[in-house]
């Protein structure tokens, strides 16, 4: 049997994809759930500051946040989406709380893993905050470029040789606009 926490609004988050390359765009889902069977959770503050990455990530204001939270209208106010309206559906019974969704996009800048906190005081709503703090992490990686030449013999004027110049992506996202200059 599960048993859903006492507290009424609970917030989780994630990054999709959360491994990235250098330069790619990242969806953050913040979804807040409300734990209450007899009403609604009106949302009068929210705030999720990227700033808190470090610089691991730079808050894209376009394309604009979205959100499944009736009534609401996120924005991008500096470094931070925030919302002060909304509501966050009554919960249909005592195993499945009532949810919703703030969704908005991140350029991931630096390499090595980014940590994004929403601290528990940057949800507030009718039925209260979370009690704890959510933190979810970004790994931003470079792509491995190595390079294997052949022959290893002189090549005559006029004969043809073959360089192999190979180009791994450790991460789920597509790297586009890599150059790499070429001298002969």
């Amino acid at each position: 049997m599960l048993f859903r926490s006492a507290q009424q609004v609970q917030v989780n988050k994630s990054f999709t994809p959360a491994n990235v390359g250098l330069g790619a765009t990242t969806v953050v889902t913040v979804t807040l759930q409300n734990n209450s069977t007899t009403s609604a959770a009106t949302i009068t503050g929210f705030q999720d500051d990227i700033a808190s990455m470090a610089g691991f990530g730079i808050l894209l204001s376009s394309p604009a946040p979205t959100t499944t939270c009736a009534g609401g209208t996120p924005s991008v106010v500096g470094s931070a989406v925030v919302m002060n309206n909304g509501t966050i559906p009554i919960a249909p019974n005592t195993f499945t709380p009532g949810a919703c969704t703030i969704t908005f996009s991140v350029r991931a800048n630096k390499i090595g893993n980014g940590f994004n906190t929403i601290e528990a005081s940057d949800v507030v709503t009718s039925n209260g905050s979370p009690s704890a703090d959510v933190t979810q992490t970004l790994t931003v990686q470079s792509a491995n470029i190595t390079v294997a030449s052949g022959p290893t013999q002189t090549v005559l004027t006029s004969s043809t040789a073959t360089v192999t110049y190979t180009l791994t992506n450790p991460t789920a996202t597509p790297i586009t606009n890599a150059t790499f200059p070429i001298t002969s």
